[in-house]
């Protein structure tokens, strides 16, 4: 839930600098423009970057009364914000991911800011440089044509969400290049296409120039819709099948609280009953049995060692059940966004293959230096009374169509 902020910061900024420069004309829209800009700090620490570009928009509008009150309330709002702050003790040191490694944040900060572009695994670096290229030349022909303050509020937008990714390239650049592709900054790019591709429009006086520039960008729109869609689609259901597997684990035992990124499993069930205090949230009804694979026998005999592949697929199991979660793997050759995994589960004379969930894991992408790895989690539920009786080994199996590769897990399981 978090991660909305990251939406609704860019809704306040955006009012906010609306606001701004309609001061000249409506002075009372200044007080709304301050209560935009505290919402923004309040909702995302970004926001906080909404006062220095609101103050160079005020002074670029000759408001300089009003520059110097909007100085003043970002003071008070800064020191709220920081009052008893606490910084966070898995962030990346900020002189080592600038000075220590300024290479890698300046492929961060083009990943960033490109990310829209997730067609291929250079492509967002590439596309990060092309908007930036764009933004400056476009700053430089406003000012030369003296009409900077005629688009104040978008370009004031665009600047904003560049400072933004400066902040998280300076913060996260030490989790690695890939951590620039995660979902929850995507919006950052989208604005920055958008933007730009709105001023780009209005820059131009020609007919003809404008409606070529603004089919162009409903072209790249249009294509990078069809060529992401597919990953957006296994960004969602990962999302919502971790949320499906934590409920149903909890429902089963209230003892199994899985906890991710950082945060303690105490200090995930002090949050957790603290929301069920609060009436704010409650555990959706999921069974493991409501997540079940249905097994799909197979010839034991074809079940042998055949390829490469590396995992880390250590299973958990309960009284009914086998449950893959926070798990990966990946085959030598194989692409993990073609490739698909299969559990096995094989005993003496009889072997069963479950169908698997597919989940992002850009850990493993940024291990693996490449985002081809990126689909390379999984989840699988094994139910114990859809099979025989017997001692099971597992196995993982991993296919493309076109290549096979199987390998043998070292944990085992009895059905009775």
């Amino acid at each position: 839930m978090a991660s909305l902020q990251n939406l609704y910061v860019l809704v306040f900024v955006m009012a906010s600098f609306y606001l701004i420069n309609s001061t000249p004309s409506r002075p009372r829209a200044f007080w709304g423009a301050c209560a935009f800009a505290i919402l923004a700090t309040f909702t995302s620490g970004n926001g906080l970057f909404a006062f220095p570009v609101g103050a160079l928009m005020l002074w670029l509008l000759g408001q300089r009364r009003y520059a110097a009150i909007w100085g003043g309330v970002a003071v008070l709002t800064a020191i709220l914000y920081f009052w008893g702050f606490e910084r966070s003790e898995n962030l990346p040191s900020v002189y080592d991911s600038l000075i220590g490694n300024t290479g890698r944040a300046i492929d961060y900060f083009f990943t960033l800011t490109g990310s829209v572009f997730a067609t291929s695994p250079e492509a967002p670096s590439r596309a990060g440089k092309v908007l930036l290229a764009l933004y400056l030349g476009l700053l430089v022909y406003l000012i030369r044509a003296r009409r900077l303050t005629d688009y104040l509020p978008m370009l004031g937008m665009v600047t904003f969400v560049y400072v933004t990714c400066l902040l998280l390239t300076a913060t996260r650049s030490g989790f690695g290049v890939i951590q620039a592709t995660s979902p929850r900054y995507g919006i950052l790019s989208v604005v920055l296409v958008a933007g730009i591709g709105v001023l780009l429009v209005e820059a131009m006086k020609h007919q003809w120039a404008r409606l070529s520039v603004g089919l162009g960008f409903a072209a790249v729109a249009v294509y990078l819709f069809f060529t992401t869609q597919g990953l957006n689609e296994v960004k969602v259901a990962d999302r919502t099948r971790l949320l499906q597997l934590c409920a149903a684990f909890y429902n089963d035992n209230p003892q199994n609280l899985l906890v991710y990124w950082g945060t303690s499993q105490q200090e995930g069930q002090r949050i957790l009953n603290e929301a069920f205090r609060r009436k704010t949230y409650q555990i959706p009804k999921v069974t493991l049995a409501d997540l079940a694979s249905t097994p799909r026998q197979l010839d034991a005999a074809e079940v042998i060692p055949q390829g490469t592949i590396t995992a880390e697929a250590r299973p958990f199991e309960t009284k009914d059940h086998i449950v893959f979660w926070n798990t990966w793997a990946v085959a030598d050759g194989m692409d993990a966004h073609a490739g698909r995994t299969e559990i096995i589960a094989q005993a003496p004379g009889q072997a069963y293959a479950f169908d698997t969930g597919k989940h992002m894991r850009y850990d493993v992408a940024s291990q693996m230096q490449s985002m081809q790895f990126a689909e390379a989690g999984f989840s699988s539920v094994l139910p114990k009374a859809a099979l025989k009786k017997g001692q099971y080994t597992l196995w993982l199996h991993l296919t493309d169509g076109r290549i096979h590769a199987y390998k043998p897990l070292d944990q085992g399981f009895v059905v009775n």
